[in-house]
Formats: C-alpha cells, sequence, structure tokens
C-alpha cells in the first residue's frame, strides 16, 4: 500500500479521530507492516504486549480462554471466540498494552484469513504523545472511549449469559 493510500486508510481508524493531517502523518511513519497467514496467532492471551495493531486486511477472531471442569478432578482449556474483527470496518486491537505497559494481553487474538496489519509499538506511541500533547490526548481518548465500547459489549453478554443460566437452572 503506497504512502497516500496509506493515509487515507489511517483517516478512517477510529483511534486517529480528531488527529490533523499532519499528526497522523507522523504516526504513519512510525508504523510497520506485518503479514500474517490464516490461523496464525497474532496476539497471546496471558503474555506481555508491547505493540497494538491496525487491521489493514483480512478478519481476525478474538478469543477468551475458558478453564472447564471435564472429569472429576480435570481441567482442560478451551478458547471461546468472542469477536471477530474484519478489515472494512477499520478495527485495530491491542491497545490495552499502550495504556498499560505490565499488564498482559487479555485475549488471544487469531488471523482468521491472510491479514495485513499496521503495527504501532509502544515506545513509538509514548514518544508521540511526549512529543505532542494534543496528539497525545486525542490517542488516549480514542483508546479509552473504544476500551469502555468493549466494556459495556461485554457486561451486556455476561448479563444475557447469566440470565439465560438463571432460566435454566430454574428448570
Amino acid at each position: 500500500m503506497n504512502r497516500e493510500k496509506r493515509l487515507h486508510f489511517l483517516g478512517n481508524v477510529k483511534l486517529f479521530r480528531g488527529v490533523s493531517p499532519d499528526q497522523l502523518s507522523m504516526i504513519e511513519r512510525v508504523l510497520t507492516e506485518k503479514k500474517v497467514k490464516e490461523n496464525e496467532i497474532i496476539i497471546e492471551e496471558n503474555k506481555p504486549g508491547h505493540e497494538m495493531f491496525i487491521l489493514v486486511e483480512g478478519q481476525v477472531s478474538v478469543s477468551h480462554s475458558l478453564t472447564l471442569k471435564v472429569g472429576k478432578n480435570t481441567f482442560a482449556d478451551k478458547d471461546k471466540a468472542l469477536n471477530f474483527l474484519d478489515a472494512q470496518k477499520y478495527c485495530f486491537f491491542g491497545e490495552i498494552a499502550m495504556i498499560d505497559p505490565k499488564e498482559t494481553r487479555t485475549a488471544t487474538v487469531t488471523a482468521h484469513s491472510d491479514c495485513e496489519l499496521l503495527v504501532f509499538s509502544r515506545d513509538d506511541f509514548e514518544r508521540l504523545c511526549e512529543s505532542d500533547y494534543k496528539l497525545g490526548y486525542l490517542l488516549v481518548r480514542n483508546i479509552g472511549e473504544e476500551i469502555c465500547s468493549r466494556l459495556k459489549k461485554s457486561n451486556t453478554d455476561l448479563l444475557k449469559l447469566t440470565t439465560a443460566l438463571s432460566i435454566a437452572l430454574s428448570r
């Protein structure tokens, strides 16, 4: 993807809402491209993370490990896909690594198809935020809004699950 197309694409990503063309150009210069094959793990749950990703092409699945008791004294780890992200929706993921460097990854993200990603390292994120406080504010605000949106969805999903469990147990 040439630089002009990349800038146009980035202008549609919610992470960069409110960012000026000059600021977007500064960001674009620090992003690196990464291609991954279908079924390749991009982010692994409970592992440290130092970058976030912007999905340019393809689809990814987001899953969490569920520990299920499968026998009298045994447990098995299973993954539960919670969400699918599609490049056509200008998605980004791994943003918690930008906010909390000590936190490990909260989910596993796996390529559902061959994907093209842009990688935004935490070091570059911090450098840009420190050099331009307005840009830093906008990026952190946009990340905060995305985290809030995802938390609201999780709360709704949890309410549905507990309601279904309650109904099932009352029968």
